[in-house]
C-alpha cells in the first residue's frame, strides 16, 4: 500500500470516529455524505490532471484510480451495513489495503 493509500485510509478512519462520537444515530449517513464527497474531489482532481495535461502519467492516473475505487469500495461497503465494513477491514480487503482494482469495471463506472 503506498503513502497516499495510507493517508486516505486514515482520513477514512478519522472521519469515521469524529461522526461516531458527534452524531451516533446518523453516523453511517454522514460517513457516506463525506466519503461521496471525498470521491467526487478526487473525480474531479483526476479528469483535471488529464484534460489540463499534455504528457499524461500513467502511474499518476493509477493512484488516482485507486483513491477513487477506495472511496467507492468504503461507500458500498457503509451502505452494506457495518459488519461488511468491518469484516473487509479485518480481512485485508480494502483496496486501500492493497487489493486490486478491477480496471474494466471502473472503466464503465467513471470513464477512464
Amino acid at each position: 500500500m503506498g503513502n497516499e493509500e495510507r493517508e486516505a485510509m486514515r482520513e477514512c478512519i478519522q472521519m469515521r470516529g469524529i461522526l461516531r462520537s458527534d452524531v451516533a444515530e446518523m453516523d453511517d449517513e454522514h460517513y457516506v455524505q463525506a466519503l461521496r464527497a471525498r470521491l467526487s474531489e478526487a473525480l474531479c482532481e483526476a479528469r483535471k490532471y488529464m484534460r489540463d495535461t499534455e504528457d499524461v502519467d500513467d502511474v499518476q492516473v493509477h493512484r488516482y484510480r485507486r483513491r477513487i475505487a477506495g472511496y467507492a469500495q468504503i461507500i458500498e461497503l457503509v451502505e452494506q451495513g457495518s459488519d461488511a465494513e468491518h469484516f473487509a477491514c479485518l480481512d485485508g480487503a480494502h483496496i486501500f489495503s492493497g487489493c486490486r482494482v478491477n480496471r474494466r469495471v471502473f472503466k464503465q463506472a467513471y470513464g477512464f
